[in-house]
């Protein structure tokens, strides 16, 4: 019986250049990249950022889709808000240049608005307090843009999104989010 596979159209597949043993098969598509540990964040802190944020309001907002989510112009504004935040620190950590960022961006952009893709939003907010932990996509890609000087208003809104559904005080999110006393300006955000 025949396989059908419905998947975004990207046409490279990312693979840790320094981390192969010997040299990689020759397989169209397949990229093999060095400092790939910032490739990764940057896809955590954008990509699934996006994904968790579009998933979280969207279902506040009674939307089914990531496309539908993203359509919504206070949800978009809100996303992009936040990929300004994240980029800003993933520039300063890492060295990403602004036209290279924004370049990466568009294509997050682009995967959130295509309506085939039908991903529905709860299968986006599984696992809520996983995805607020300090290395993880909400709360990591904040901490960054604190430490390279930008204030992650989006991305506090959405942690406190989150933190509401899940009905944690200020000691549990502390906690769950895995902050240090000296942290605490994204508490106050």
């Amino acid at each position: 019986r025949p396989l059908d596979l419905l998947a975004s159209d990207f046409p490279e597949l990312y693979v840790d250049g320094e981390a192969a043993a010997e040299p990689l098969p020759v397989v169209p598509g397949l990229v093999a990249q060095g400092n790939f540990a910032a490739r990764w964040l940057r896809k955590l802190y954008t990509y699934n950022l996006t994904h968790a944020l579009l998933g979280f309001w969207g279902l506040a907002e009674g939307c089914q889709t990531v496309a539908e989510s993203f359509r919504d112009p206070w949800i978009r504004r809100q996303a992009e808000r936040a990929l300004q935040e994240a980029g800003a620190g993933l520039m300063g950590e890492f060295g990403f240049r602004p036209e290279e960022m924004e370049s990466w961006n568009a294509g997050v952009r682009s995967l959130m608005s295509n309506a085939h893709l039908g991903d529905r939003l709860e299968r986006l907010v599984r696992d809520p307090l996983r995805k607020l932990a300090r290395e993880e996509r909400l709360t990591g890609a904040a901490l960054l843009a604190l430490k390279h000087g930008r204030q992650p208003r989006a991305l506090a809104r959405v942690i406190a999104c989150v933190l509401h559904s899940q009905g944690l005080d200020a000691g549990q999110a502390r906690r769950v989010c895995q902050l240090r006393e000296e942290e605490s300006a994204l508490e106050r955000l």
